[in-house]
């Protein structure tokens, strides 16, 4: 399952997220996403865990953590999708 990580600040990089998630389960892939010519940050990104259950109790757990004074958003990604999408 695929989760999307919103709200996250200059600070945070692919070390501090794997951190956050890995007491929740495996992370397959992890990707923080950033500006194509800058290189900063977008302030969002997205962790792929194997395990649905897992990735349930991660966002179940992260979502509204304050990390750095922010309050995340944790979802399901294909949630997101859908919702921005209008679907």
């Amino acid at each position: 399952m695929t989760i999307f990580i919103g709200g996250l600040t200059d600070l945070v990089d692919e070390q501090r997220l794997n951190e956050l998630f890995k007491p929740y389960g495996k992370i397959s892939t992890m990707r923080l996403v950033r500006h194509s010519i800058t290189q900063e940050s977008m302030r969002y990104g997205f962790v792929t865990m194997p395990s649905e259950d897992e990735a349930c109790r991660a966002i179940e757990a992260l979502s509204g953590y304050r990390l750095d004074g922010r309050r995340l958003t944790v979802q399901d990604a294909e949630t997101d999708k859908r919702r921005r999408h209008g679907l």
